[in-house]
């Protein structure tokens, strides 16, 4: 049984941070399943609707509703 990728819930807001984020998790770490949104509502409507909760979240706190 093959071991579940790291799931990573990441919230950003500007387009190019979130691209440098993706590419960096693509290309680094193949054992992590990025998933990206761009607000806080997008974040826990995503959240609510997981079977599985990500194991490691990163918010910008700085994000917009």
């Amino acid at each position: 049984m093959a071991t579940p990728k790291i799931l990573l819930l990441a919230l950003e807001d500007d387009p190019r941070h979130a691209k440098v984020l993706m590419l960096t998790v693509r290309r680094n770490l193949p054992q992590v399943e990025l998933i990206l949104v761009s607000n806080g509502q997008e974040c826990l409507d995503k959240i609510a609707g997981m079977d599985r909760r990500p194991d490691v979240c990163i918010l910008d706190i700085n994000t917009p509703v």
